[in-house]
């Protein structure tokens, strides 16, 4: 073939592969702008700023491929931090093995990260729950974003059962939870079944019904997977926006009505309420459940019943489930039932002991009932309550001790427990205590009871036998 028909085959070969060859470098163009992984780092480059207690036990371990991060969404912001395949886990102390819960972030499948809600860990950790917070693949809000972030939550639960004892992980005893779009993706697996080990959902800012794959008010879907909801939301029911409080609240009702537990609280957005902790500074104004408002600030009801933290309630639900070993709340008694104190010794010590568990907050009453010891004269003491936070075992009851000068008889009063809550009675439930009286009686030598002595009264009857003798002698 000749050089000039060589040539024109190529000039022709050349202009029709021209429109393909643009099409490709914009194919190429659109997907390094749209994921820019060249630009991007691993991990353990980048400085997280843990919130609320530090460093994750496994920080940044990977479910998946995709683990890069961007460096330019931090630290101020977080839109795309969440675009990979990475999660937290926070474990206990202990050997376990411990329920988990996994929660997955908001942001419309369009942003959002495992960041927003690192404050759960140390909470749920210091009570003996495993919390894992995990990123997710997102694509711009799109129908494949929604169904990526469903694959990797299934994906990542299958990996924690899969690596369970690495991570102290019950792989029975798995709670899941999200906010907005977190919601949808745990809302999808819980209710499909997609996973085995879910046991119940506690939920962040609930998404309207609009937005969610599984209808969660369907009376037979919620009849067919009994799983217990918790819904904590940032606006009083009934408040109707796109994240919805009036349809968190009905999906919380209508689980109730088909024979689970349903309850839905007020709570502020990324904070330590939204898991149920309490803060001095928030206020939590509703609380349903079950059935009926315990709280409820538009009309004034309030039972006094308390909202259970997370920890509490996951633990609360594996024991009626009976899905393996409960930490026991503990028994409460006191350490002796006789206790003895010198009148001049000031004051007595009473122990009370938590025996048998330490696990949660509890509480329990105490009085005092007096003998023939007078409360005010003998002793000082006022009625009161003892306080014991998780892993406490001991707290004490101090009595002053009145010191007089009266020569006296040891007096005896009781102190009494009563009014236990979060835990129960032992058998040494009064405590008897003995003051021992420390005056000196008065001298023997004077003592007008004495037939050798010389009492004046003693003297006294002699003289008058004395005079009537004499009488009748020389009458």
């Amino acid at each position: 073939m000749s050089d000039l028909k060589t040539s024109g085959l190529i000039r022709k070969t050349i202009k029709k592969l021209v429109p393909f060859i643009g099409i490709l470098i914009l194919g190429v163009n659109v997907y390094a702008d749209a994921h820019p992984e060249a630009d991007w780092v691993t991990a353990d480059q980048i400085d997280w700023f843990w919130q609320e207690g530090g460093e994750p036990t496994f920080p940044n371990e990977a479910y998946g491929p995709e683990v890069l991060v961007d460096p330019d969404k931090l630290p101020s912001g977080d839109s795309n931090v969440g675009d990979n395949q990475l999660f937290d886990v926070w474990v206990p102390g202990g050997v376990g093995p411990f329920p988990v819960y996994v929660y997955a972030h908001g942001g419309g499948f369009t942003g959002g990260s495992k960041r927003r809600m690192t404050l759960a860990g140390p909470l749920l950790q210091n009570d003996d729950v495993v919390y894992v917070g995990m990123n997710y693949r997102l694509h711009g809000g799109t129908p494949a974003g929604v169904t990526d972030g469903i694959n990797d939550g299934i994906a990542l639960i299958n990996y924690l059962q899969d690596n369970a004892e690495k991570y102290k992980i019950n792989p029975d005893q798995i709670f899941v939870g999200g906010g907005s779009a977190g919601g949808v993706l745990f809302n999808d697996i819980a209710y499909k079944q997609t996973v085995s080990g879910i046991k119940g959902l506690w939920m962040w800012n609930l998404y309207q019904q609009a937005g969610q794959s599984v209808n969660l008010t369907d009376p037979e879907l919620l009849t067919n997977v009994p799983l217990p909801v918790v819904h904590a939301h940032p606006d009083l029911y009934p408040a109707d926006e796109s994240h919805s409080a009036k349809f968190a609240f009905e999906h919380a009702e209508a689980n109730w009505q088909a024979g689970n537990r349903g309850t839905f609280f007020k709570a502020i957005k990324e904070h330590p309420s939204a898991i149920g902790y309490e803060d001095p500074y928030v206020e939590i104004t509703q609380i349903w459940t079950d059935g009926h408002w315990e709280l409820d600030s538009r009309d004034g009801t309030d039972t006094g019943a308390r909202m259970p933290n997370l920890a509490e309630w996951i633990y609360k639900v594996v024991e009626n489930n009976n899905g393996g070993e409960i930490p026991d709340a503990g028994v409460l008694q006191f350490s002796d039932e006789n206790y003895s104190v010198n009148e001049s010794a000031g004051s007595v010590t009473i122990t009370v002991q938590r025996i048998v568990g330490g696990y949660g907050d509890v509480s329990v009453d105490y009085f005092v009932t007096n003998g023939s010891a007078i409360n005010g004269n003998d002793y000082s003491v006022t009625d009161g309550t003892l306080y014991f936070s998780n892993g406490e075992m001991s707290q004490t009851i101090s009595i002053d001790i009145t010191d007089d000068t009266l020569d006296e008889n040891t007096e005896t009063f009781s102190v009494i427990l009563s009014n236990p809550v979060s835990a129960t009675l032992g058998n040494n439930q009064t405590a008897n205590v003995s003051i021992i009286d420390n005056d000196v009686p008065a001298s023997n030598d004077d003592d007008s009871n004495s037939s050798s002595g010389g009492s004046f009264d003693y003297w006294l009857m002699i003289a008058m036998l004395l005079i009537a003798r004499l009488r009748m002698l020389y009458r």
